[in-house]
């Protein structure tokens, strides 16, 4: 069987079901609700039909763990600013 596949040179070609470049982020998106990385897999399968391996999703989050250790042992600020603004809205109908 022949299979002729058009060709995507300008990069117009857009997924529906996984927009590109997501798949991590809804990896890790799910991780971040507590989702093992077992359900992830499993979740992924069952929305998407994507076949995605534990370990990937491992080195996925751990990338992701790694930053984050990163940010919570930087150097905090001795002040940090807060703005607080309040307001109402007061209909009025005018008739003329």
């Amino acid at each position: 069987m022949e299979l002729s596949t058009p060709r995507d040179r300008q990069s117009t070609f857009e997924p529906k079901i996984i927009p590109k470049r997501s798949t991590k982020t809804a990896m890790l998106s799910m991780y971040a609700k507590g989702m093992t990385t077992r359900d992830i897999q499993a979740t992924l399968q069952d929305l998407y039909h994507v076949d995605v391996s534990p370990s990937l999703i491992s080195k996925v989050t751990d990338v992701v763990n790694e930053e984050v250790k990163q940010w919570r042992d930087r150097p905090l600020e001795a002040v940090y600013p807060v703005v607080w603004l309040d307001g109402f809205v007061v209909k009025v109908h005018q008739t003329e």
